[in-house]
């Protein structure tokens, strides 16, 4: 704990911590966007569904380690890091939103095709409120493990301005209060995001 409480003086601390948040934000937000476009698109035709589905199943069987290892044989860290995040997370929330969406009340929809409700409409009225909850919960959860998906591709690469560089060259040296200090801030930046997906979920919910 003291050797936590002291982390902020380390050199480049500020660089390491923040570099592995970006990298992390980034493989969500391409995860979230190729997500749910992805789904919008399988819920409105069977056969990309069905084209989808054996592709998503292969990216959530994949071995994290094997598939960091070899996409380090074609590109740099830094890049390969985002595309490892990127590889487990959106086979996630494809899934997740595929789900929230076929479970949107069909009389609803029919309903408001009946009457001929404009599109977006349906969409702010019917199918957003409805997936919204699958959203943020998907969300929280993948941005989580996203984190730590990247920080293991730090790891094993050995990126050298990133929180896995810190955990690393902590195990070289095997400095045990330092390699626990920067793991015990992992977890403490996981559950950040974590609680700052549940606030703005609170906001939003509030708001609808």
């Amino acid at each position: 704990m003291e050797r936590f409480f002291t982390l902020w003086q380390e050199k480049n601390f500020y660089n390491s911590l923040f570099l592995t948040i970006g990298r992390t934000f980034l493989c969500f937000v391409l995860s979230f966007a190729f997500g749910i476009v992805l789904a919008v698109v399988a819920n409105m035709s069977k056969p990309c569904e069905k084209f989808l589905s054996p592709i998503v199943s292969v990216l959530r069987a994949a071995p994290t380690v094997a598939v960091i290892y070899i996409l380090y044989a074609f590109m740099p860290a830094k890049k390969m890091a985002i595309v490892v995040g990127f590889l487990i997370g959106f086979p996630i929330l494809y899934s997740q939103f595929v789900t929230a969406l076929s479970e949107v009340d069909k009389n609803l929809v029919t309903m408001a095709k009946i009457y001929k409700v404009p599109i977006l409409r349906r969409i702010f009225g019917i199918y957003v409120p409805s997936i919204l909850p699958t959203v943020f919960d998907a969300s929280r959860a993948t941005l989580s493990l996203t984190l730590k998906v990247v920080i293991a591709a730090e790891i094993l690469t050995l990126v050298p301005l990133s929180l896995g560089g810190k955990i690393q060259s902590a195990y070289s040296s095997f400095e045990i209060a330092y390699l626990l200090a920067w793991t015990l801030l992992a977890i403490v930046v996981s559950f950040v995001l974590e609680i700052m997906v549940s606030v703005i979920k609170k906001a939003v919910v509030r708001w609808k």
